[in-house]
This record gives C-alpha cells, sequence and structure tokens, in this order.
C-alpha cells in the first residue's frame, strides 16, 4: 500500500443547501479516495478475507495464488451479465438439474432478468464511479489484487 499515490478529484469545498448534484458527486468522490488513502482502508479485502492476510500485512503474489485456490476449490462462479451461462451450464452440470421441458429454464433466467432490470432501472440512480475514470484506477490499482 502505497500512499505516494495520492489523488485528488477536485471537488468543491462544503456542503452548503445550494450545492448542485456535481459539487455533492466532487464531495463524495474526494471523500472516497481520502478514505482509500487513510491507514484505516484495508486493500485487497476479498483476497485478504480468503487467504487470512492480517490488515498490518502487505498481500503478496501468493496471498493472491491461495485466494484463487479457494475460490477455484471451494465456489461455484458465474456472471450475473450472463445467467444463462452461469445457471444452466455451470450451476446445471454441478448440481445435475435437468430440464423437464426444452427452454423452460432459458425462460425463467429471462423473465427473472427482465423483472431485475426493472427494478434496477426504478431505483436507480447514476454510478459515482465511472468506469475507468480517474478515481476508478485509483482505488483500482489500491486493490490490484482483487480487480
Amino acid at each position: 500500500t502505497d500512499s505516494s499515490s495520492n489523488v485528488g478529484s477536485g471537488g468543491s469545498g462544503g456542503g452548503s443547501s445550494g450545492s448542485t448534484i456535481s459539487d455533492r458527486r466532487a464531495d463524495l468522490l474526494q471523500g472516497l479516495v481520502e478514505h482509500v488513502n487513510s491507514t484505516r482502508y484495508y486493500d485487497n479485502w476479498m483476497t485478504r478475507m480468503l487467504a487470512e492476510v492480517p490488515p498490518d500485512e502487505e498481500v503478496t503474489e501468493e496471498h493472491y495464488r491461495n485466494a484463487r485456490m479457494i475460490l477455484e476449490n471451494k465456489f461455484l462462479i458465474g456472471m450475473a451479465s450472463d445467467l444463462t451461462e452461469t445457471v444452466i451450464r455451470r450451476l446445471g452440470l454441478y448440481f445435475g438439474w435437468k430440464e423437464e421441458r426444452k427452454g423452460c429454464a432459458k425462460e425463467l433466467i429471462n423473465e427473472s432478468a427482465k423483472t431485475r432490470t426493472r427494478t434496477r432501472s426504478e431505483e436507480s440512480s447514476p454510478a459515482l464511479l465511472e468506469e475507468k475514470g480517474h478515481e476508478w484506477r485509483f482505488v483500482r490499482a489500491r486493490n490490484h489484487f482483487d480487480s
């Protein structure tokens, strides 16, 4: 964890009642960057938890390999962005699921995806971090083993 790579988001000062959404976003991003630079921040959280790396110890390639081995041997991992592949192929193969009617699993997955999309779009707000943006790259660099 190298704090020499400090980043600032150029946020505006204060959270006055007249601040714009842009000002509020800049303040939140600046707070995130400050937190990631603080001594309270634990980098590579998932790798640390899986490989049991204490907070005061640097995460190494060996820790990463141990964490990856645990994931490969103890978990079924799939992508939410491709539920058909995940559910039908990976989980179905692992658990030995058989479709009673050809295509019924796909129908259920598609219906579930439509419901989730409607719910998400009704509740969603703009993402704080822009993927590949300045702050996103900064946080990702601090968590390179979890990327």
